[in-house]
């Protein structure tokens, strides 16, 4: 994700600017999916100390 937001600035053009961003925002929501299902049984044994 990092190599792809930072090599944005330096696309020559705009179809290729799109590519990297969109891989970027595929990366980063691909990685909040998975965060969100490893964490989740966390979550609901917790939820008791947080009330």
């Amino acid at each position: 994700m990092g190599l792809s937001t930072g090599f944005v600035p330096y696309c020559e053009s705009f179809p290729l600017m799109l590519t990297m961003r969109f891989l970027a925002g595929l990366g980063a929501g691909g990685l909040d999916t998975g965060v969100v299902c490893v964490f989740s049984p966390f979550w609901e044994w917790g939820r008791d100390s947080l009330d």
